[in-house]
């Protein structure tokens, strides 16, 4: 049954330390939990509902060891084996344009998010091999080793007065809200898309 088949949505929920005043952590990342949260949102008030099961997660102490995503793997409330992909976002909130690394890994999933792209988002999209090992570190990873197709998104495209990757400058300044709207507004536009899917598998060529 297609309600077996499960989607997973997220990002890390954390940022550095404790003090949120200090290390505001914007874009790493509230912006994903944001995002996430607007296509659960719409989801919710659509008419049209999803065949397959949309799991939304945002993972603790992925700046702290990956726990929180190394745990639901571990424990997973759906079979890996019936996850079709994991869609993880670092960072969605700055710049004009939508990066995935993952997209020529996984092309049957990523011919999905570029027809929902030219079709109703119109948004630069760039996409490359997975990043693993190289990013061991990130969510993505954890479930790419389980052998559950993973993709991270995030943004780009803005020149940034300085330099703000985990640092206490990654603040609201720096936001762009139209790329994570157009993002939010690419899942949920590439999840309807596999509605109309009888059959879908993203396991890597």
């Amino acid at each position: 049954m297609l309600k077996d088949e499960v989607i997973i949505i997220g990002g890390h929920l954390d940022h550095l330390g404790r003090l949120w005043e200090l290390m505001p952590g914007a874009n790493d990342n509230a912006t994903a939990v944001a995002v996430g949260l607007g296509v659960a949102e719409a989801m919710a008030k659509s008419t049209i509902k999803s065949k397959r099961t949309v799991l939304f997660i945002f993972f603790g102490s992925e700046e702290q060891g990956v726990a929180g995503s190394d745990y639901y793997c571990e424990h997973p409330v759906y079979p890996l084996d019936k996850t079709l992909v994991f869609i993880n976002m670092e960072g969605p909130g700055v710049g004009d344009k939508i990066s995935a690394s993952g997209g020529t890994t996984y092309p049957t999933f990523w011919s999905i998010i570029e027809n929902a792209n030219q079709k109703y988002i119109h948004r630069q999209l760039s996409t490359g091999p997975t990043s693993y090992p190289a990013r061991p570190r990130q969510d993505s990873a954890r479930f790419f080793w389980k052998g559950v197709p993973s993709l991270t998104f995030g943004s780009y495209g803005k020149n940034i007065p300085y330099p703000a990757y985990h640092n206490t400058k990654d603040s609201l300044d720096l936001i762009t809200p139209e790329i994570m709207e157009a993002t939010a507004q690419l899942f949920f536009m590439a999840i309807m898309d596999m509605n109309n899917r009888p059959t879908l598998n993203f396991r890597a060529n």
